[in-house]
């Protein structure tokens, strides 16, 4: 997980949004599956982000609790935006948010993040990879000895330094 951690925090840092964000959506999955194989996608998808994304996405009020970005919805804009290049979920199964409009940083120590108006959510790209790769290296605290997770953690794809010893 490290080699992906290092690649979003890479892209961050060149501002490279886009891959950033691509990277940084597929976390609920790689984690997932590392951890459940045998469930289905989206549902541990949403299980995973639900459990160590929600609730920097949620805000108590009082008696009251506002989710900014679901566990569903947030899968709904990992399919929209990795298998179509979009931002819309409008008419998607279950969503709640319409719209995502993603922000690179606007300077001056400035952060527009999680700003909601109607079913649009406005997300600033830098803060939204930062917590999600917050909710993985929690995520890889809390399973560190888990010989199976460690087992499936070997079978990640690597990419081999070409100038290196490799093998087929």
């Amino acid at each position: 997980m490290k080699k992906f951690i290092h690649a979003v925090e890479f892209d961050l840092k060149t501002n490279n949004w886009y891959a950033a964000l691509a990277l940084s959506l597929t976390f609920p999955d790689v984690c997932g599956r590392l951890e459940a194989p045998d469930e289905a996608v989206g549902k541990r998808y949403v299980k995973w982000y639900d459990r160590f994304m929600l609730a920097k996405y949620s805000m108590n009020n009082g008696p009251h609790n506002h989710v900014f970005l679901s566990g569903q919805d947030c899968y709904l804009l990992r399919c929209t935006y990795l298998h179509e290049g979009g931002g819309s979920i409008v008419g998607k199964s279950k969503a709640v948010l319409d719209h995502f409009h993603f922000i690179s940083p606007p300077g001056n120590n400035r952060t527009y993040h999680k700003i909601q108006r109607d079913k649009v959510l406005l997300l600033q790209v830098d803060v939204f990879c930062r917590d999600m790769v917050e909710g993985v290296k929690e995520w890889e605290r809390l399973t560190a000895t888990d010989p199976d997770i460690i087992l499936r953690k070997s079978e990640l794809l690597k990419i081999h330094d070409a100038s290196g010893s490799f093998s087929i």
